[in-house]
Order: structure tokens, then C-alpha cells, then sequence
């Protein structure tokens, strides 16, 4: 019974864990002031532009990883629920 609750709380932390990423990237944005947020000079800035393609890769990479985590559970779950119902 408890082992299949395992995989609940850890999709719950997985989840959890990013919402937390993304807000603190909320608290901790840039505060506009000056030409603004979206100023062409520090857009094109090189080092800005290494870490945002590098975080959009992470990201990529997380978003592919969870897809065929939750299509894995998903199939694993209804092979068993097909199994029983047989069996």
C-alpha cells in the first residue's frame, strides 16, 4: 500500500520543486527603471544570452524527462488496471 503512494509524493516534489525555482526567478527579477526591462544593449549582452540558452536547455531537458516519466506511470497504470481486471 505505501508503495504505491511513493511515486505520488515524488511527482509531488518534482512539481513542487520547480514552482519554487520559478517564483524565486519571479522575486528576484530585475526591476525596471531606466530605458527598461527590454533594452536592446543588455539583451544582446553575450554572457546573458550563454545563461539564458543554457537555462532554456535545463528546462528543455526537464520538460522531455517528466513527459515520459508521467507517460511511463501512465502505461504502467493502466497494464495493471487491465491486468486485474483478466486476471
Amino acid at each position: 500500500m505505501l508503495s504505491e503512494k511513493l511515486p505520488a509524493y515524488r511527482e509531488l516534489h518534482i512539481s513542487s520543486s520547480y514552482c519554487q525555482f520559478i517564483s524565486l526567478r519571479y522575486v528576484n527579477r530585475p526591476v525596471i527603471s531606466g530605458f527598461g526591462l527590454y533594452d536592446p544593449t543588455s539583451i544582446m549582452n553575450a554572457s546573458e544570452l550563454n545563461r539564458a540558452q543554457k537555462e532554456g536547455w535545463v528546462k528543455l531537458a526537464f520538460y522531455i524527462l517528466l513527459f515520459f516519466y508521467y507517460i511511463y506511470g501512465y502505461t504502467t497504470a493502466v497494464f495493471f488496471c487491465i491486468v486485474q481486471i483478466y486476471i
